[in-house]
């Protein structure tokens, strides 16, 4: 995801990616380059902090054991750098022609995985 836009065609949010997939660096709020926070990854990728452009700490993102993010992180990337969608509680993953959904159901600790991928009907 490279930007955010609102229903009436408003840029919301930019995104800045660095090399390969997964990899958030930057995010710009609105259509400047004045509003910007950087995002800070751990080793699998996932982004445990945002700061703004002074360097001040905005968030510190935490997770569960299914990547659930925790109360008060920030950001649209999580878990592994992938794209949180807290209005439907999952991930959207993309990785070539590869589609992935997470969801978990907090109350029964159901971890769904539904794979999209136009190999998905394969045994293999």
């Amino acid at each position: 995801m490279i930007g955010e836009y609102s229903a009436s065609g408003t840029l919301l949010r930019r995104y800045v990616h660095g090399p390969g997939i997964d990899n958030p660096l930057v995010w710009y709020e609105g259509g400047g380059t004045v509003d910007r926070c950087y995002l800070h990854n751990d080793e699998r990728g996932s982004v445990i902090a945002v700061s703004d452009a002074s360097g001040a700490m905005l968030a510190i993102n935490s997770y569960d054991e299914y990547g659930i993010p925790g109360t008060g992180g920030l950001g649209r990337f999580r878990y592994t750098g992938q794209t949180w969608l807290p209005e439907l509680g999952f991930y959207f993953a993309v990785g070539g022609l590869f589609f992935l959904l997470v969801y978990k159901e907090a109350a029964v600790g159901l971890r769904i995985l539904l794979d999209f991928s136009p190999h998905s009907a394969s045994p293999n």
